[in-house]
């Protein structure tokens, strides 16, 4: 407390005591000697705490106008910047004629702006391609709503596996202390020891992978090759998808793939094919799970010939689980929804996917400014996924799996993954309660759920109560599931049933 305030809290002790302000500045006066308050200044806020001050605080002040941050100048670097968005904020502040700090306030502040290198993408796609990729997602989607059309396909695709493979930065990061010297590490490049890698798999797992012979092109005689090979694999590993002879095969538009000869012999031996988008990386699970999680596991790592090479890939090939195949596929179908809200352009990662999903940009509006309805816990909750969901769960460190622990451990599409989207439309654990809500509102689609709560305030109550008697459920569970584990210790009890009301922490 400094000296000032310190001796407003005596002078309005004195007014409790009371002291007149005669009395109180002689009071003062003594106490501080030659550092107390002027005569004026004791009067005055002994009146202010007569009239019913509390605070012995200075009252908040204004300041001075700012003179870089008005409206004028905001309009004029608002503009530069949409001319050109590659200036930096020196060049933008010496433009303008105000400092640099102003500048960036201008920016993060009033236009709500960040600076962001440009993403790297497989190609600048072409009206016509994005039109393809939305076609060919949507057809995806709609084939979905059969469990057994994600369980039958297989897909697969070819890889250069090296023998030394250069870490990545998050990989050569370790911690120092204040005064420790920042580690160093030289540039180094991939070697040229390598071998090409040909896997399958499907939602249960690895089911065929082979190493392509040194010097031989994958062509499509040699592809041919492979897929009379993968057959013969499906045969031994997965006799229910032989003998109905329901399986799929997915594989990207490589020349070797989209051959006459490799259609003509897909034809003749009755595999389907599930189409695939050109330039399409990011809807390709072995582009987005497979491939990246196996080299990630290899960078580092120095092998001395191509046999090393093909012993550590088949290794690590044999430690995924098959929960981890399922989640891909889930994945999958999740990629499909993106591809689509994004028009077919490349999409963006993010943690709002889920309520993306519910409420696309063209019903925005409408939700907006809709005539009826209210939010509450449970149901925001439902609507972006954060809550008792063991997917969500698992990543703040509150759950050791994101398998669903309500309705075992399967729901048709593999290991069921707890998320807000299972929650709502597969968990066996709920299906009395979506029964109900589908007697009211009809059957729906993630797509049309949002509709269906606009329609009418009817409907609104139905998913209204339908989020709270699931979402309180689920709450009660992980309470009961954290008391047991010793991670709730009190403050469990709160009247909207909320597990986060809880205080979480280790056992004593």
């Amino acid at each position: 407390m400094s000296e000032v305030n310190e001796q407003r809290v005596c002078i309005k002790f004195c007014l409790k005591l009371g002291k007149n302000a005669t009395e109180t500045y002689e009071m003062i006066k003594t106490a501080f000697g030659d550092d107390s308050l002027s005569r004026s200044k004791i009067f005055e806020w002994f009146k202010r705490f007569k009239n019913g001050r509390e605070t012995t605080e200075d009252d908040p002040r204004s300041g001075r106008p700012s003179t870089s941050r008005n409206d004028d100048v905001v309009s004029k670097i608002c503009e530069k910047v949409r001319n050109d968005r590659r200036l930096t904020v020196r060049e933008l502040a010496d433009e303008a004629g105000i400092s640099i700090g102003s500048c960036h306030e201008i920016l993060t502040e009033n236009l709500q702006m960040r600076r962001v290198a440009a993403k790297f993408v497989p190609r600048l796609l072409t009206l016509e391609q994005k039109e393809n990729r939305l076609t060919i997602c949507q057809d995806l989607k709609n084939r979905s709503i059969d469990p057994n059309f994600i369980k039958n396909i297989v897909t697969g695709d070819e890889t250069w596996v090296y023998g030394y493979d250069p870490e990545t930065k998050a990989q050569s990061s370790q911690w120092k202390t204040k005064f420790s010297p920042r580690p160093k590490k030289a540039r180094q490049v991939r070697s040229s020891v390598k071998t090409m890698l040909i896997v399958f798999f499907d939602i249960e797992g690895i089911v065929h992978y082979e190493f392509v012979p040194h010097g031989q092109t994958v062509n499509q005689v040699f592809y041919k090759d492979v897929l009379m090979r993968l057959r013969e694999k499906i045969r031994k590993k997965r006799p229910e998808k032989w003998r109905t002879e329901t399986w799929f095969l997915h594989h990207d538009n490589a020349p070797a793939h989209s051959a006459l000869s490799i259609r003509e012999f897909l034809a003749d031996k009755k595999i389907p094919v599930v189409p695939h988008p050109p330039y399409s990386p990011d809807l390709a699970p072995c582009d987005f799970f497979l491939f990246p999680k196996l080299k990630f596991a290899l960078k580092g790592q120095r092998f001395q010939d191509v046999e090393e090479i093909k012993a550590n890939t088949a290794a690590e090939l044999k430690v995924l689980t098959s929960e981890q195949f399922q989640r891909t596929f889930e994945k999958w179908q999740d990629r499909w929804n993106h591809c689509i809200l994004s028009g077919g352009e490349y999409f963006e990662g993010s943690g709002r996917e889920w309520t993306r999903v519910l409420i696309p940009p063209d019903l925005l509006s409408r939700w907006v400014n809709r005539s009826h309805g209210e939010m509450s816990f449970h149901l925001t909750q439902l609507m972006t996924g954060h809550g008792c969901f063991n997917w969500f769960l698992q990543r703040i460190n509150r759950y050791p799996s994101v398998r669903c622990s309500h309705c075992g451990s399967s729901d048709g599409y593999g290991e069921a993954v707890d998320k807000a989207h299972h929650t709502l439309f597969r968990c066996e654990a709920f299906r009395r309660e979506r029964e109900r809500l589908v007697d009211t509102i009809g059957p729906f689609d993630p797509g049309g759920l949002i509709p269906r709560m606009l329609e009418s305030p009817a409907h609104w109550e139905a998913i209204f109560d339908f989020a709270r008697e699931v979402m309180t459920a689920k709450e009660s569970a992980e309470r009961d599931r954290q008391f047991r584990q010793g991670w709730l210790r009190r403050g469990v009890d709160d009247d909207d049933g909320d597990v986060g009301g809880a205080v979480y922490g280790p056992p004593a």
